[in-house]
């Protein structure tokens, strides 16, 4: 007759490591959006350009870079 056998739980701790400081954390969070916002990302894909316009991204089509409004990136 098989055993049961109780489900794997994770290991549950009190202890919690921070490897940065939440001023840290808010700097890293400006600084990406700031890339997002102001250098962009390049897209190769003609399609991804035409929906990323069609939802508020400003678009190069002759550059492929997108630039996100930092409101646009922040939505819930």
């Amino acid at each position: 007759m098989p055993t049961e056998t109780s489900p794997l739980e994770p290991i549950k701790t009190p202890y919690r490591l921070r490897y940065v400081a939440e001023d840290q954390l808010q700097q890293l969070q400006d600084a990406t959006l700031q890339i997002l916002e102001t250098t962009g990302v390049k897209f190769t894909s003609e399609s991804a350009l035409k929906v990323l316009t069609e939802h508020g991204a400003w678009v190069d089509f002759d550059t492929q870079l997108v630039r996100f409004p930092r409101e646009w990136c922040l939505r819930p």
